[in-house]
């Protein structure tokens, strides 16, 4: 008898129509956080809106285990009281549908909050790159210009995907470099820290160069302002450190290093090099490593078989990600550096260079556009492989600089077809461990 009445008692409660008592108090949404033609493919003469990503905030009452179902598509995260956003990466909408998004806590799933979105002209903008579809190495869509140029049109290094979840918020990149112009219209929002070493200050001397200007940019170009190109990892953070690449003292260099190293760098890129690395570089290199920091070294320009050559580069070093070239044809650049202590090879050139930053109001035959043009070198693939390593460390801040080269080699593909002679360890000394596939890598670096 003493059991029944409890339990009479919760068939009666049991009953009882349910409260919806939602722990998501509020779902909020900017209309202009919806992106399209961000890769300038002309989605709208189709009729078809694409989606670079969607991003809602969040009132939540209770800390739990929440599901969250944007059009039939559902999410789970684990979300603590208080307000968050949330990007997610999506493809496409039709134009005059809408997005309907709903989110509950898991155990109650009739306690539910919805939203409904428009997709409409008046609430989406479109904000791409204009000079973004002539970025062969990252994907041309500019079909006149893949023409021309006879360029392969699988020489790019599958980032477009990533981009939709990933595009390396909150990863420190430095670039190491002279000519760098920190006010530059397309990397000046991502830079959060400058030093000039020769100066001894935080202020950038101009050098009357833009090398390391190009080479910022290809790592982390701002995306979607509307303007000129993209980096690869465009929403990562840049440390930006001149100093004299050709004439600096040992001294600099561990000077540029260390600043990197203090300003919290996870990734330093290095398109430059010695091919006399000094003891106490090689030693400055090393304490990066062991602080758990990615250094990617760009190879040399020369064409050089590094294992026949009494030089010695730090590109070659066992602590650093070495860095050859890849041209427009999806084979190794000629013009790269090669040799059995390098790593990888990226878009570095060939006809055209890739389409990079170039000196405010630098002009010539190269140049595509004020600002901007066409330039060569292992020097920006460099770069590219450092943007690679930041949307690695986005995806899995835990993985160490050991873990980043294991996955770029086991995600590379294997270009150069029947010209190619790859051992039993899948290595080339011309194509090293073959091309960057950013796609892939990010996916693995989930399982780390």
């Amino acid at each position: 008898m003493k059991l029944l009445i409890p339990l009479i008692l919760l068939v009666i409660l049991s009953c009882q129509p349910h409260i919806p008592n939602s722990p998501i108090k509020k779902i909020g949404f900017e209309g202009k956080s919806i992106l399209y033609d961000t890769l300038s493919l002309q989605y709208w003469a189709n009729g078809v809106q694409k989606i670079d990503s969607l991003q809602l905030s969040f009132e939540i009452a209770v800390k739990g285990n929440y599901r969250i179902t944007i059009n039939g598509s559902q999410f789970d995260f684990a979300l603590h009281a208080g307000d968050t956003a949330i990007a997610f990466g999506w493809d496409q909408f039709v134009l005059g549908s809408e997005i309907v998004c709903t989110a509950y806590e898991q155990r109650v799933p009739s306690d539910y909050t919805e939203l409904r979105i428009p997709v409409s002209y008046s609430e989406s903008i479109s904000v791409g790159d204009p000079l973004l579809s002539f970025c062969w190495h990252l994907e041309p869509s500019e079909i006149s210009f893949v023409e021309k140029y006879q360029i392969d049109t699988a020489s790019h290094v599958h980032v477009a995907s990533v981009w939709k979840t990933n595009r390396g918020a909150g990863v420190k990149v430095a670039i190491l470099d002279n000519g760098i112009q920190p006010l530059h219209e397309d990397i000046a929002d991502n830079v959060i820290a400058t030093w000039d070493v020769s100066e001894n200050s935080p202020t950038i001397v101009s050098d009357g160069g833009y090398h390391g200007t190009a080479v910022a940019g290809m790592a982390g170009a701002v995306s979607g302002n509307g303007i000129g190109i993209s980096g690869i990892a465009p929403e990562a953070s840049l440390i930006l450190v001149k100093f004299d690449v050709n004439y600096a003292s040992d001294a600099d260099i561990i000077r540029a290093f260390t600043f990197a190293k203090d300003q919290g760098a996870q990734v330093i890129n290095c398109s430059w090099g010695t091919y006399a690395v000094s003891e106490a570089v090689e030693g400055v290199i090393q304490e990066m490593y062991d602080a758990g920091i990615v250094v990617v070294f760009a190879a040399g320009n020369g064409g050089l078989d590094m294992d026949h050559s009494s030089k010695y580069d730090e590109s070659e070093l066992s602590t650093v990600i070495g860095v050859g070239g890849l041209n427009e044809k999806n084979d190794y650049w000629p013009r790269a550096d090669f040799g059995s202590n390098l790593d990888i090879i990226a878009p570095a050139g060939g006809n055209p260079g890739v389409t990079v930053l170039a000196g405010m109001g630098m002009g010539g035959e190269e140049e595509l556009s004020k600002n901007y043009k066409f330039w060569g070198g292992c020097s920006f693939a460099s770069p590219l492989i450092a943007g690679v390593a930041a949307l690695i460390l986005a995806e899995n801040p835990h993985i160490t600089p050991a873990q980043v080269r294991t996955i770029l080699i086991s995600t590379a593909d294997k270009v150069g077809g029947e010209y190619a002679n790859y051992n039993a360890e899948g290595f080339d000394s011309k194509r090293l461990y073959g091309k960057v596939h950013a796609e892939k890598a990010v996916a693995l670096a989930r399982t780390y």
